[in-house]
């Protein structure tokens, strides 16, 4: 009688690529054999479905949390999305130990994340993985929701504590 009164979740951190386009293994590009997963979440008492929206692991927390009795809106504490009210997704993030990238139903951005890359221009694709012949198209109708998820990831970064002689009045 466990399973009653358990949230189970199984799902993997990545795909795998074996040689759909010319590469063994992960981390090597944001195709969707290395970042299409499966997942399955099973919760007591929920109907089985089969969700074809897209969806991020970013979107776990504001599920999960939500299910344990959380009341809080998942914007104060994550990304993401609470996966069984049904919202449709526009976008989503993802990253590599170098790189961001941003997804929707037409466009696939990367961005370099480390200091030298900063100032490169993003490595940009249809949603079909076929790069686009100038960035600029992509930078032009997703300059503002560029800008957006610049900001709501900013809400996350960790700032450094303050010390005792700073900012203090004692």
């Amino acid at each position: 009688g466990l399973l009653d009164s358990t949230i189970l979740i199984i799902t993997g951190d990545h795909g795998e690529e074996f040689m759909e386009h010319g590469r063994w293994g992960h981390s090597s590009s944001y195709n969707e054999e290395q970042t299409v997963v499966p997942l399955v979440l099973w919760t007591p008492g929920r109907d089985p479905a089969v969700v074809e929206r897209m969806t991020s692991h970013l979107d776990l927390p504001a599920t999960l949390l939500k299910l344990l009795g959380v009341t809080n809106h998942p914007e104060d504490y994550s990304l993401g999305r609470d996966l069984l009210d049904g919202s449709p997704r526009e976008y989503t993030i993802m990253s590599d130990w170098s790189n961001m990238a941003y997804v929707d139903a037409e466009y696939k951005a990367v961005f370099p994340t480390s200091n030298a890359g900063a100032r490169q221009r993003p490595y940009v694709t249809g949603a079909d993985d076929i790069p686009l012949a100038d960035e600029r198209q992509f930078l032009q109708k997703r300059r503002e929701r560029i800008a957006g998820v610049l900001t709501e990831m900013s809400r996350f970064t960790r700032r450094p504590a303050k010390s005792k002689t700073e900012g203090s009045q004692e």
